[in-house]
């Protein structure tokens, strides 16, 4: 995992970096840090925490259909 951080404009970019995944294991953990990020951003903006099981629970989903399309391309 790596976290990288840049500046954009007056606003700060955080970039994260999660490689050598199982493929089975794709969908969930881009759920999570999704789910994760989406609070984080609340926190930040001070709204406050989410629940990021409920996000989780939602997203999950979508990126196993995202998963499944890079399967059928051959990339994942």
């Amino acid at each position: 995992m790596r976290f990288v951080l840049a500046e954009k404009g007056d606003k700060l970019l955080l970039t994260l970096l999660h490689s050598g995944l199982p493929t089975q294991e794709l969908a969930g953990h881009s759920a999570g840090w999704h789910a994760y990020m989406d609070n984080l951003e609340s926190h930040i903006a001070g709204r406050g925490a989410l629940d990021v099981m409920a996000i989780f629970h939602d997203l999950r989903p979508r990126y196993d259909d995202r998963v499944a399309a890079l399967q059928r391309k051959g990339a994942a």
